[in-house]
């Protein structure tokens, strides 16, 4: 986060946005009140998005068994690296495989 940055905080550990990294983020204090408001403000936000995030992907897994798609889901999940989530984005937004001649088309 560039707001950090610019105020010398870097984060020392492995992976952001871990627990560890989150737990350091709920440790910093910063001088001026707007400056910390302005950082409770990034951390709220960025917890909404993962809220909305994790409603979204519930309402998907929920609708997944009755749609008519599902059988093309489950075969793209075959795919190495395909997860769920993924392989209902991919078939959503292709809609009908058979629309493409060749693979290249499909590229």
């Amino acid at each position: 986060m560039s707001f950090l940055l610019r105020h010398g905080r870097a984060f020392e550990g492995r992976s952001h946005w871990s627990k560890a990294h989150r737990n350091w983020l709920a440790t910093l204090r910063f001088d001026h009140r707007a400056q910390q408001i302005a950082m409770e403000e990034y951390i709220h936000s960025i917890e909404q998005i993962e809220e909305r995030r994790d409603r979204l992907t519930r309402q998907m897994v929920d609708l997944l068994p009755n749609w008519s798609l599902n059988p093309v889901v489950e075969a793209i999940q075959a795919l190495r690296g395909v997860a769920q989530i993924s392989a209902v984005t991919l078939v959503s937004e292709i809609g009908d495989f058979r629309r493409f001649s060749n693979p290249r088309q499909f590229a």
